[in-house]
């Protein structure tokens, strides 16, 4: 059974998550600029616990997706189309990014790319704009792109 003390360290957010999430932010939007030579927009915001408030001190990772909105995912993808041969290579430069700006000691990743910077993990997740078959509802998140923020969630265009 836990205790008191657990619980109250377990329900606590890090007294920090705020600036972190800033951070990782702008850590990822720094490390990716240079991709916005070829790509005409990279959105970058915080997800999961520490966007949502739930970071527990000292065991969570903070969240970060890389949206390319300049190519949408419409229905079912097979591996050789041309949207999976673009992402692939959007996820493959976000990859050699981070790797050359921000973690030289990046492993190969599965799906997301796990950096380890100033004593912090950041995972990050390359992402694309999804719309279920036969609907005009994209989905989105409330963002941050390249430093400017604005909220958004299931849309129609």
């Amino acid at each position: 059974m836990l205790s008191e003390a657990d619980l109250e360290h377990w329900a606590a957010e890090p007294a920090d998550a705020e600036l972190l999430v800033r951070w990782a932010r702008e850590t990822v939007e720094e490390a990716l600029a240079p991709m916005l030579d070829y790509y005409d927009e990279i959105e970058i915001f915080v997800h999961g616990s520490y966007a949502n408030r739930t970071a527990v001190d000292g065991q969570s990772d903070i969240d970060v997706i890389a949206l390319w909105p300049g190519l949408a995912v419409h229905g079912e993808v097979k591996w050789e189309d041309d949207v999976s041969l673009r992402y692939r290579q959007f996820r493959n430069g976000v990859e050699d990014e981070l790797r050359a700006n921000l973690d030289t000691g990046l492993r190969p990743p599965r799906t997301v790319c796990r950096c380890e910077v100033d004593g912090q993990r950041i995972d990050v997740l390359p992402c694309l704009t999804y719309r279920p078959p036969e609907t005009d509802v994209w989905f989105a998140a409330t963002r941050c792109s390249m430093g400017k923020c604005h909220g958004r969630g299931p849309s129609t265009p």
